[in-house]
């Protein structure tokens, strides 16, 4: 009779390695320190099945044995050899019920849900000590209807909509984009086009603010080189009664120092001869000063106004 060969050597290692824990692994999956997972060792409730070359390792049974006495109640319906390869992990059972791992705690401490605790590997082959769910469990529960969204992802939502608005997308083409309600599409969209519009007038609002600062300051540069409100108006193409405005505040913001009253421009007409403004005035009083022995008596330089006329 032919004998049947049994794995070999090295295969047996391997699934011997894969149903062991290190020292970390089981102070995870029990949710204890090192510390305890020692004294474990030492009173014999864990016994090291090898080394992987730098830790202890320690076998998978002996973990659960431990974490079902530290809770029977709650795993006393596991059974020795138990398959768990369908199981979910947390994330896909949130995914699967609709729901919040919160939610999932509350079924556990009701005793709706049994987790069990075992290493799978993630997406960059590392293996992670995860909780897992019964596929039969889970469909016993009610699936939800799906919780409200984070203020961080309304807000990615919107950015997303906004974005794609401004690319001139349709809202049909937004909501297939998103994968949200034509309701939710159309009152963003709504939003979007009133902040656009909010948008616009504040544009309009500081072209507006710009040109009557733009305004005001020729105005009152003009006003400083003696211009009359006749030639403003002229060169700014602006209204009289707009000008007269401008001149007024000039007046209260200083630029009465450089103009002379009605009356005392006529009190030195009398005594200088006519001028037009303040300047011609200075340029008068500085050429009679500048005569040697000038008295006011004497006759007076021509002024602009004399060789204007």
């Amino acid at each position: 009779m032919m004998a049947v060969a049994g794995p070999a050597p090295e295969a047996r290692e391997e699934n011997k390695s894969a149903q062991a824990l290190t020292a970390k692994q089981a102070a995870t999956f029990l949710r204890v320190g090192l510390t305890t997972i020692k004294n474990y060792e030492r009173r014999g409730l864990l016994c090291p099945v090898g080394s992987n070359g730098e830790e202890t390792l320690y076998d998978l049974k002996d973990v659960h044995e431990i974490l079902r006495g530290k809770d029977r109640k709650r795993w006393s319906h596991l059974k020795e050899g138990v398959d768990t390869t369908a199981w979910m992990t947390r994330t896909e059972s949130t995914s699967f019920l609709n729901c919040s791992p919160q939610t999932l705690k509350n079924y556990e401490k009701r005793g709706m849900l049994h987790p069990l605790r075992t290493t799978r590997r993630d997406a960059r082959g590392h293996e992670q000590v995860v909780a897992i769910y019964d596929p039969q469990e889970l469909r016993k529960l009610p699936r939800g209807v799906g919780r409200p969204p984070t203020p961080r992802e309304a807000a990615t939502v919107e950015s997303r909509c906004f974005a794609l608005f401004s690319e001139g997308k349709t809202i049909r083409e937004v909501v297939i984009a998103l994968n949200e309600t034509s309701d939710r599409i159309r009152e963003l969209h709504a939003r979007w086009v009133d902040d656009g519009d909010m948008r616009e007038v504040a544009k309009e609002r500081e072209a507006t603010d710009r040109a009557v600062k733009d305004l005001e300051s020729r105005c009152f540069a003009l006003f400083s080189e003696g211009k009359t409100i006749r030639e403003v108006v002229i060169e700014m193409r602006e209204t009289s009664d707009r000008i007269r405005e401008l001149r007024e505040k000039w007046f209260d913001d200083g630029g009465a120092d450089l103009v002379i009253s009605n009356v005392a421009k006529r009190a030195f007409e009398k005594l200088l001869g006519p001028f037009q403004d303040v300047t011609e005035l200075l340029e008068i009083v500085t050429a009679r000063m500048a005569t040697p022995h000038a008295s006011l008596g004497d006759p007076l330089p021509v002024s602009r106004a004399t060789r204007a006329e």
